[in-house]
Parts: structure tokens; C-alpha cells; sequence
């Protein structure tokens, strides 16, 4: 499971990216079906829930009469694939919604994925490994036959369930960033 922080920055990116900047309606829907499916306990993804909540339908909404949700998941897939294709084509974590299901999925892209993605066929920075489940310590692993990351971590970081990864520079920076954006485009709001 990818940890539900990582998911709503990538989530944050997608929205704040120029694929998606002259569509309310897409970010609004993407926000939603990501929200509800990393709540605790996820909410079931229907159509109607998505038309009444997400794109502003009224209570008396049809789904058999008005195909608004299955025209803007359609449009959705779409402008996903763009962005991939674009400005999100080296994410480290991409957010799919595949056909006949409105339920998200959250796949971190492979380092060969990744190299192959690259111009010139650079080594690519480290894909973001996995959060471990709340409780549970993360196993000490070598990161490209570095020295692992828990045996450099400050004694407070060794709590249970302490994601130690977002301490790798390679990750630590890049969230860093985009937590400053995220805040620095609240403030002009």
C-alpha cells in the first residue's frame, strides 16, 4: 500500500498541472474517487454518489437517464493518459482509474519503467517504495546498495510506523518542493 500522503501530494500535482487547469469538473471528480478510496473506511464509489457529491448533481439525479458520470470518468481516463504523457511522465506514483470501475488505483512506477521513460536513458531518481501499514516497523533495507536508511535516522524516527523513507533526500526534497508550492498557491488564493 502506498501511503496516503504520497497519494494526495501526487494527487495535488495532477490537479495543479496544465492538463488539468481548464477543468473543474475533472479535478473535482479526480479529487473525489481518490479521497473516498483512501477514507478510513473508504467510501463505496457509485455513480450517483459521484454525480451528487463530486459534480454537483441534485438528489433527484438518474444515472440510467443522465450518463454524465460514465462521459467525464471517460473524459478523466483521457486527460490522465495526457498527463502521463506529459507533465506527469515521470512521477513516481501514478494514479489510474481503469475502465468499468470508477475505484482509483495507485501504482509506483518501476525503476525500469522509469529509466525507460528518461531522456537519454538517464538513471532516473529512486522510485518511492511502499509505506508499511501503521504499527509495523519497516524491515532494514538497502537502498541501491547504499547504507539503509533506518541506520541513519535520528532515535525519534524509529517509532513504529514512521515512514523512513521520506527521509531519503531523493524523496525528502521533491516533497519538500511541492509542499511549498502547495502552500505558497494557498496563499495567493
Amino acid at each position: 500500500m502506498i501511503c496516503r500522503d504520497i497519494i494526495r501530494l501526487t494527487l495535488h500535482k495532477i490537479t495543479q498541472s496544465p492538463e488539468f487547469a481548464a477543468s473543474i469538473q475533472l479535478r473535482q471528480f479526480l479529487t473525489f474517487v481518490v479521497e473516498a478510496s483512501i477514507a478510513d473506511p473508504p467510501v463505496p464509489l457509485k455513480g450517483y454518489t459521484i454525480a451528487t457529491q463530486a459534480l454537483g448533481r441534485d438528489d433527484s439525479f438518474n444515472p440510467a437517464t443522465d450518463p454524465i458520470v460514465r462521459v467525464e470518468a471517460a473524459r478523466l481516463r483521457k486527460r490522465l493518459e495526457d498527463y502521463y504523457e506529459g507533465t506527469g511522465h515521470n512521477d513516481p506514483v501514478r494514479i489510474i482509474i481503469p475502465k468499468g470501475s470508477y475505484q482509483p488505483g495507485f501504482h509506483p512506477l518501476t525503476q525500469e519503467a522509469r529509466k525507460a521513460e528518461m531522456p537519454g536513458g538517464k538513471e532516473p531518481v529512486p522510485a518511492i517504495p511502499e509505506a508499511q501499514p501503521a504499527g509495523e516497523a519497516a524491515p532494514a533495507r538497502p537502498l541501491d546498495g547504499q547504507h539503509s536508511l533506518t541506520a541513519t535516522l535520528p532515535s525519534s524516527t524509529d517509532k513504529p510506523g514512521f515512514p523512513a523513507f521520506l527521509l531519503h533526500p531523493a524523496v525528502f526534497f521533491p516533497l519538500m518542493a511541492l509542499a511549498f508550492a502547495a502552500g505558497f498557491a494557498a496563499a495567493r488564493l
